[in-house]
């Protein structure tokens, strides 16, 4: 644990002067002032604000923060009053200090306090003395130094503090390392003491701690020493059989190279000497190889294939795999089973060794060829004393040797090279949560998630395949939320195998919630937040104090809408240039903790965000996670407007919100390039909707919607239109936005309509005309007017539907009307057309397309283009109108408009039938049905009357899926 891991590191004046006060956490909460007296903190609310800030030391702790710690997601109104009056009653207990100590701090408070009066900072301090004590050798220093640390802790953390969830539940992985920190500085300080001799007096306290942690290793190994070494090897011995049982039973592998160093000092005979090892042999390390692994076909075969013995990249090279992933994603049990399938390969043994990279402290390379030097035979008086001279004798010792060395958990490349063979016999293979480019001649292997098929039988092995029979879509429910880690599948599945009277259900229920999800996802010491965090924790500082930290960039990646995110989405969230943002996001990558799915795109997985989202919310305040948020949605929506208007121009659209300064114009080149990137953020736009009314950003929210229609609409995008306007007609009314209202409500209209709602479709039109005739917003009237009578058209009530266009006509005239114009004439063409009228239709859609044309809208000429030539065929011209028709499909095929091209086909093969073109008209109209078959909603009826109309004309058997006809524009 390092002193910032709790607060800041400037010390106020009242320690400058000699004079401290002393604030315990590391049991229950105290406060002593400068004489020594323990000061009365006064009511649980009082005690928990100090915990909070004292956790954040010398750093403003927002009051929104505060409010949560103290009452959880939902404070009271009076939250604001009540939080001021705590901080008053505290100053007062903290007596003459009290004002000085505790200061307002905007957009909070903060409460300064020393290096030396934070027992939890003194604490850190002296275990980073005790762990460079024990790097050097100085067994002494590294005993006084941690009983020192030891001597601070009172009891568990925070004992007594009561904070509300889910403040408390963030709190936790802090206390755990806490917890965990304590454990490991006194395990140093029982080596110290077995150092010097101790061995009887450490046994019953031993005893006591490893029956309190049974699965910690280093405990075990030190009574199995303290009792040989007091002339107990029978119960030495007893010590490592439970602790093999356990480990194997538990986790399913062996125990440590430690703990197996300790069992050979006890085994061997009582003339040798103990620390000369056990003389040359042919070593054996490899953890036991898991039998339920699961998958990872492809890379075991690859894995096996490159350190078989006859895959060396060049003559006397070293064959060296590295393989990296996010921690939890299955490095280690994959390196174990492919270790154990060459072992044949390497007769002369397998080292293996857990290089601890993401533990607070990573095991030196020096140490670890002490070790090895040791296993090969080498007495302890023939190990050289530096590090570079140990490497020497160990690649000496290896040069003749076909050995396999197993590097697990490296922190980076500088901690393994001294480690590797210099012999093209030997072969190396090192796992890593982050990728090792510095290991120069590595064949690299990233690891993903476990696929859907892998994932489901790795839980079911575990869980019991009787279990997840019996709930099928439970058992589905729990793997998907599991997704494809295999620490988090192996805990939800031991979770469930320890507890016969849960069902699946029960568990796929409790891992529903991605606020509690991970903390579900833990059983006994494995976790995979605990996991997460240790690699979140290696996070580097920015490159200069203005620069962006990697650990900020992924925390405030979990508040991203959306299941990926581009560069300049990123640069957006992180409101930064967007060279440094790629190199920020590359850094992440480059550790694991986000994936690089294309060119300018990434992803993190869904436990990762969950987990980077709980980082924000315990690191950022309220109002700066409500600003990131701010940024990236706007962003979408500001993409979103330059998208539509390259794909649509000229349609009627919402009243845009000021420009942003900040927003980088993408520039797209067409229709093509505005469409591929709607067809990537199709999912995002939904999320940002769903964002930006979430933290209030309600003008945002409904025009994402309003300015997407004409995409959802053109790519059949019924549902997601369908959600995205619901959210949008919410945040339009929470606005008190009747504009914003009245859009949502004809967009919602129009979804209903192309479903085939015709009922809810007319009422919500019906609501929007009355906001607008209300408002006396013109074109609104017309595009909502229009609408109406599509609605109208589509359940075949073509003269009523008449009238509502010539209604809408009337309010023709300006010029920013036009385009709505080319709208309502091609649905009054069409209207005509279905009443007999074919001159009149001819006429209206020829304005039209005269019209539509000024405004580039290819997809408009292409609808309006087969309405002209169905006019012709029904006049009697049906050689007129193929050309047209043809004509048409190009356009629909240009700027991939199925819908009209189904329709379109359909009618070109009515034409050439018409006109004697048998072969070319039977052509057509297989395109037609074939194509029908991608169209959804009311596509699908208004498509398949015109397919069987051309059916008939070819004398072939009706659809019988065909349905009433529909025309086009709402807005």
């Amino acid at each position: 644990m390092s002193p910032d891991s709790i607060g800041g590191r400037r010390t106020p004046a009242a320690s400058e002067t000699g004079a401290r006060m002393r604030f315990g956490l590391l049991g229950a909460l105290t406060v002593h002032d400068a004489a020594g007296r323990e000061l009365a903190l006064g009511a649980p609310k009082n005690r928990a604000l100090l915990a909070v800030l004292l956790l954040r030391a010398n750093r403003a702790v927002s009051l929104d923060a505060v409010k949560s710690a103290l009452w959880g997601e939902h404070p009271p109104a009076s939250a604001t009053a009540s939080v001021h009056n705590h901080v008053t009653r505290l100053r007062r207990a903290l007596g003459e200090e009290g004002a000085a100590r505790l200061r307002a701090d905007p957009p909070g408070y903060r409460i300064e306090a020393g290096e030396q009066e934070v027992d939890a900072l003194v604490f850190a301090g002296l275990v980073g003395a005790a762990d460079a004590a024990r790097r050097r050798g100085d067994w002494a220093t590294v005993g006084s130094r941690a009983r020192a640390a030891l001597a601070l802790w009172r009891g568990d953390p925070l004992t007594g503090v009561a904070l509300a969830e889910p403040a408390a539940a963030r709190l936790e992985p802090e206390l755990e390392q806490w917890r965990q920190s304590r454990l490991q500085v006194l395990e140093w300080r029982l080596e110290a003491d077995l150092r010097d001799g101790g061995h009887s007096a450490l046994v019953g306290e031993l005893t006591a701690l490893v029956a309190e942690h049974p699965l910690r290793e280093g405990f075990h190994r030190q009574l199995m020493l303290a009792l040989h070494r007091s002339g107990r090897q029978a119960e030495a011995l007893a010590v490592f059989q439970r602790l093999r049982r356990r480990l194997v039973a538990e986790l399913g592998v062996e125990p440590g190279a430690d703990a197996r160093a300790a069992h050979r000092e006890i085994l061997a005979p009582p003339e040798e000497d103990p620390a000369a090892g056990p003389g040359p042999g042919t070593p054996a390390q490899l953890p036991r190889d898991v039998a339920d692994f699961t998958g990872r076909r492809d890379q075991l075969e690859r894995l096996a294939a490159l350190l078989s013995p006859g895959s060396a990249p060049g003559p006397g090279a070293l064959r060296v795999v590295a393989v990296s992933g996010p921690g939890g994603i299955g490095k280690t049990t994959l390196a174990v089973r492919t270790a154990h399938r060459v072992a044949d390969g390497f007769p002369d043994g397998q080292l293996y060794v857990d290089l601890r990279g993401v533990h607070h402290a990573p095991a030196d390379p020096g140490e670890v060829l002490a070790g090895f030097l040791r296993d090969l035979g080498t007495p302890e008086h023939a190990i050289p004393v530096t590090e570079d001279a140990r490497a020497a004798r160990y690649r000496s010792l290896l040069a003749d040797r076909r050995i396999l060395v197993v590097l697990d958990n490296a922190r980076d490349a500088a901690q393994v090279r001294p480690l590797l063979p210099g012999s093209a016999g030997c072969a190396a293979l090192v796992t890593a949560r982050r990728r090792l480019p510095g290991l120069a001649g590595a064949v690299h292997l990233d690891l993903t998630t476990l696929g859907d098929q892998d994932a489901h039988e790795l839980f079911v092995t575990i869980a019991g395949p009787e279990r997840a029979a019996a709930e099928p879509a439970a058992t589905a429910e729990v793997v998907r939320h599991c997704a494809g880690l295999p620490l988090a599948l192996r805990i939800a599945a031991a979770r469930l195998a320890g507890r016969p009277s849960w069902q699946v259900t029960t568990l796929a229920d409790r891992l529903a919630d991605h606020t509690r999800r991970l903390d579900e996802l833990r059983v006994e010491d494995l976790a995979v937040r605990a996991s997460f965090l240790m690699s979140y924790a290696q996070l580097p500082p920015p490159d200069n104090p203005d620069g962006l930290a990697p650990a900020r960039a992924f925390r405030l990646l979990g508040l991203a809408p959306g299941t990926d995110i581009g560069l300049r989405a990123a640069a957006a969230l992180l409101d930064h240039p967007l060279d440094r943002t790629e190199q920020v996001l590359e850094h992440l990558v480059d550790a694991c903790l986000l994936d690089s799915t294309g060119p300018d795109r990434y992803r993190l997985h869904d436990l990762l965000r969950d987990f980077a989202a709980e980082r924000a919310e315990a690191e950022e305040s309220a109002d700066v996670r409500r600003e990131a948020v701010g940024r990236i949605v706007r962003w979408y929506l500001d993409s979103l407007v330059e998208a539509d208007a390259a794909l649509f121009p000229g349609r009627g659209r919402p009243e845009r919100l000021p420009d942003d300064p900040g927003y980088r114009p993408h520039g797209f080149t067409g229709l093509t390039d505005a469409l591929r990137w709607c067809d990537t953020e199709r999912v995002n736009l939904v999320r940002a909707t769903e964002a930006a009314a979430t933290y209030g950003f309600h003008p945002v929210a409904w025009r994402i919607p309003g300015h997407g229609w004409s995409y959802f609409n053109h790519r059949s995008l019924w549902q997601d239109w369908l959600t995205t306007t619901e959210v949008g007609l919410v945040s339009a009314r929470s606005a008190g936005d009747p504009a914003g209202e009245s859009t949502m409500l004809t967009c919602r209209g129009a979804a209903y309509m192309q479903l085939g709602h015709w009922a809810q479709a007319q009422e919500h039109m019906e609501a929007s005309l009355a906001i607008r005739e209300a408002n006396g917003e013109i074109a609104g009237q017309m595009a909502t007017t229009n609408t109406l009578g599509i609605v109208l058209q589509i359940q075949k009530r073509h003269t009523e539907a008449r009238e509502f266009f010539l209604r809408a006509l009337r309010f023709a005239g300006p010029p920013e009307l036009r385009k709505h114009e080319t709208t309502v004439l091609n649905n009054l063409g069409r209207a005509e057309l279905e009443l007999g009228n074919h001159a009149e239709a001819l006429r209206c859609l020829e304005r039209s397309l005269e019209l539509s044309r000024e405004f580039g809208d290819i997809s408009a000429d292409a609808e309006t283009m087969v309405s002209v030539g169905v006019a012709h065929v029904r006049m009697g011209n049906p050689a007129q109108a193929v050309p047209l028709l043809r004509s048409a499909l190009e356009l629909a095929a240009a700027v991939g408009n199925v819908f009209t091209g189904v329709v379109g086909q359909a009618h070109l093969a009515i034409a050439l039938a018409a006109a004697g073109q048998t072969e070319a008209a039977e052509q057509a109209f297989d395109l037609a049905r074939a194509a029908a078959a991608d169209l959804s909603g009311a596509q699908v009826f208004t498509a398949g009357e015109v397919v069987d109309a051309a059916a008939a004309a070819l004398g072939r058997a009706p659809d019988p899926s065909a349905g009433p006809s529909a025309g086009r524009g709402a807005g």
